[in-house]
This record gives structure tokens, C-alpha cells and sequence, in this order.
């Protein structure tokens, strides 16, 4: 029978029956060569001791399943007594599935539903999972991490449970992932994280094991509170305020916030002109929201300080205006727990601009990624899309004592400087390995799943 009826790499196969059904297409195969001495001793002398068929499992062709019955042969040894049989490159001992099989659902796992690829080739989810999970130990051997100059540490919720994110601020990559987010698990993970001092700086969020974790593994690491955090205790405070007095509102009061009362909320800068219109309407018919707002958006001015110094002073300012409501007591007691690393913001000046875009992961992911365990989610968020994506380097020029001039393009004037030497640039990583934010989020939202 014609072997290019099946086509396969490498050529090891030789077909001895072929047959078609509706859906169906089997062939009986047999090695091409048989082997010429003993994997052993090197012997000749050997003989055939049967014939075993092994069922195996190989990509459709033309929309149809296709079946393999190949007959393996054993042999035995009468030099050294070993026995053996056929082994084939494209069919791994004992494998129900050819290797490109395996690659295929593989590769697809990544990227489509388990129930998609058992649709496409008829295999049980059970197994299709099973050799998913193989594949991302694979990927995790490989997986390369490298310390960036700003660690960020954050969460996300994900199957109703905070996971650990670990996130190059710098580059807005994420590098890793880790089942929880408790100490002695982000503890391990920065010991076996490569190259620490590379960190410059971490920034967290007010999560206390963060902050433990890293003075354990990185004593002499500057800590950062990112700022998003501290923004959203004191915008969550206001949100109190404004329920509380909402309540004691006229029917005329009630009918001009309707509507509009998220206006009072955000950062009154960032509104456009017609909701910066409608906001003072607000606080000109409404004076009772006029203080706690203004207190609110006058927090903003404490990071927009020059210095440490002028910052700690603009926010004890602060606090003898918003202790005259209750809600705020949580924040200020907050900042006065934490008010080291808050104000290394001032020494440091760095933020996990990173967070709000995590927020936004986690909403598309609890969306489009219903029925996944963590391993699973975990490994379509690394490994799954384009979003991944290797180091970025870039050249920068080496700065030192020169001579001269090294050509009519970069001419340096005669006698000792401290310039560029443009003859001798220095390779920088400006983003480590990991998942482009941004990208991964308009890949989710585009494709309409994960």
C-alpha cells in the first residue's frame, strides 16, 4: 500500500491496511526498518519473538478521527538474553496518543475550552486536563523569572479567593502567580526568585504578610505603599460620608444629586468639563457635601508635595480637618500605622500603576474563565496568549573618562570629561519576562474568553 497515504514525521511507519468509515479512518501500521543488533550488546544474533498491536490515537484527516493498529514487534537476544521492541520517534512507549497528537491539545488547551478540543477530536476532558497539566509543568521548568529593579506585589480575586501577583511596575508585566497570598508562600517565592539584587524597590499594597514577607527575604529593599491603596481607603471614607448625609436630604436636594452622585467620587480633575459643571451644582445647592469633598480632594495635595518633610506636614494639616468626621478616623489611623511606607512614596516616588489594570484582569477573567481551577487560569494567564511576551533589552551608552573623539559623528572635545562613550554601550533589561497587562485584557476582551 501507498505509505504517503499517511503522513507523518519522521517516515517510520509502514501501512499495511487502511480502511474508512463515516467518521472514521484506521490504519495498521508496522515499523519501516527492523533493527540490525541488540540495543545492548551490540549483537547480531536475535531473533523475532512476536507480534504486540498497540491502539493509538493520531489527528484527524479531512474532519475525520483517525485510529492506529501498529503491530510492534519484540525481539530477543540469544548473546545476552535482552528483549525489546520496535520504538518509534512519533509514538512515545506506552502512549495511547502520537506525539503530535499531544501537542495539538497541547497548544489548544492554551487557548480554547477543554471542551472544545474533546469536540474536535474526540477525546474524554479527563484526559485532554490530564495532559494539560503535564504540559504546564513543562512550561513552569521552563518559565524564566528574572528580579526586576520595581517589584510589585498585589492580589487578585479569582475564584472567590486572593491570589498573589507578582509584577514588574517598570515594565507593566506580570511575572508570576502564586495560589494565595500568605506569608510563608510569598516568602518562598522570593527566595527562589533569580537575581534579587536587581530590586531597587517593592511596592504593596497594606497587606501585612507582603510587608513581613519582604523584610524577611529583603531586609534592605525600600518598602513603598502604592498610593492607589491609600487613595481608596480615603475615597471609601467619603463614600460613607456622602450615604450618611444623603439621608437627611430635601426632595428638591434628592432630586438634583439623582443620578449624579458618583460625580462627588471621583477625582473632580479628571471630569470633563460638563460633569465638572454638574458637580458644582451639586456643591453649590448642597453645602453639607462641600467640606468632606473638599477634604477628600485636598488628600491629593499631600503627594503633590516637593519633599518628605513638606508632605508629612501637609498631612497632619489634613488630618486636623477630616478628624471632624467619623469615617475618616479609619484612614488616619491607617496612615499612622503605615506612615513609613506611605511616605517613602517621597524618597522612592514609584506606584503600582499596575493595580487598577489588575482589577480590570480579574473582572474579565471571573467572565470569560467560568469552570477553570487556578492551575488552569494560571497557566492560560502566563503562557496562553500573545501577551506573553520574552525580556526587552536595550543598548545604553557607558558613561566615563574619554580622550578625544572616536569619529567625525561623535566628536568629543580634546582632554579628560565625563561624557557618553558612545563606543561602548551597556546591555539593560527595561522590562523582564512576563504578561503585557494592558495586552492580555484586550486580548480576553476581544476574543470573549480566556
Amino acid at each position: 500500500m501507498d505509505n504517503d497515504l499517511y503522513n507523518i514525521n519522521p517516515k517510520e511507519f509502514k501501512i499495511l491496511d487502511r480502511q474508512e468509515y463515516d467518521q472514521n479512518v484506521q490504519y495498521v501500521l508496522e515499523a519501516v526498518s527492523k533493527p540490525t543488533e541488540c540495543p545492548v550488546c551490540g549483537s547480531d544474533n536475535f531473533i523475532g519473538k512476536g507480534v504486540n498491536p498497540r491502539k493509538a490515537r493520531d489527528m484527524n484527516e479531512y474532519d475525520k478521527l483517525v485510529g492506529l493498529i501498529v503491530n510492534t514487534h519484540r525481539y530477543v537476544c540469544k548473546n545476552c538474553g535482552n528483549t525489546w521492541s520496535d520504538t518509534f520517534e512519533s509514538l512515545p512507549p506506552n502512549a495511547k496518543i502520537t506525539k503530535r497528537l499531544r501537542d495539538y491539545i497541547c497548544d489548544r488547551a492554551l487557548y480554547v475550552p477543554f471542551s472544545d478540543i474533546k469536540r474536535d477530536i474526540d477525546i474524554s476532558v479527563s484526559t485532554v486536563k490530564r495532559i494539560f497539566h503535564d504540559h504546564v509543568e513543562e512550561l513552569d521548568d521552563k518559565h524564566e523569572i528574572i528580579a526586576p529593579e520595581v517589584l510589585g506585589l498585589d492580589e487578585t480575586m479569582l475564584q472567590g479567593k486572593y491570589r498573589g501577583m507578582y509584577v514588574d511596575i517598570k515594565g507593566g508585566r506580570i511575572i508570576d502567580m502564586t495560589e494565595d497570598r500568605k506569608k510563608q508562600t510569598v516568602v518562598k517565592w522570593l527566595n527562589n526568585l533569580p537575581q534579587k539584587e536587581r530590586i531597587k524597590c517593592v511596592t504593596i499594597d497594606m497587606w501585612g504578610d507582603y510587608k513581613d514577607a519582604v523584610q524577611a527575604v529583603l531586609p534592605r529593599v525600600p518598602i513603598v505603599v502604592d498610593k492607589f491603596h491609600v487613595f481608596e481607603h480615603i475615597y471609601k471614607d467619603f463614600n460613607d460620608i456622602r450615604i450618611r448625609l444623603s439621608k437627611n436630604l430635601t426632595s428638591k436636594e434628592k432630586a438634583i444629586i439623582k443620578g449624579n452622585w458618583r460625580l462627588l467620587s471621583y477625582n473632580a480633575v479628571n471630569l470633563d468639563f460638563k460633569g465638572q459643571q454638574k458637580l458644582k451644582e451639586i456643591l453649590d445647592n448642597i453645602p453639607i457635601f462641600k467640606e468632606p469633598h473638599s477634604i477628600k480632594e485636598n488628600f491629593a495635595d499631600i503627594y503633590n508635595a516637593r519633599t518628605r518633610k513638606e508632605g508629612e506636614y501637609l498631612f497632619e494639616e489634613w488630618v486636623k480637618r477630616a478628624s471632624q468626621y467619623e469615617e475618616f478616623t479609619d484612614s488616619i489611623a491607617m496612615i499612622y500605622r503605615w506612615h513609613e511606607y506611605i511616605f517613602n512614596w517621597y524618597d522612592h516616588n514609584v506606584t503600582n500603576a499596575t493595580t487598577e489594570a489588575l482589577n480590570r484582569l480579574a473582572k474579565e477573567i471571573a467572565a470569560k474563565g467560568r469552570g477553570y481551577t487556578y492551575d488552569v487560569l494560571k497557566a492560560k494567564i502566563l503562557y496562553g496568549t500573545t501577551a506573553a511576551k520574552p525580556a526587552k533589552f536595550e543598548y545604553r551608552p557607558v558613561k566615563g573618562n574619554v580622550v578625544g573623539f572616536t569619529s567625525k559623528k561623535n566628536r568629543y572635545e580634546i582632554g579628560y570629561a565625563s561624557m557618553w562613550r558612545h563606543d561602548d554601550n551597556e546591555k539593560v533589561i527595561v522590562a523582564v519576562p512576563g504578561v503585557d497587562i494592558e495586552e492580555i485584557i484586550q486580548v480576553i476582551t476581544r476574543e470573549g474568553k480566556l
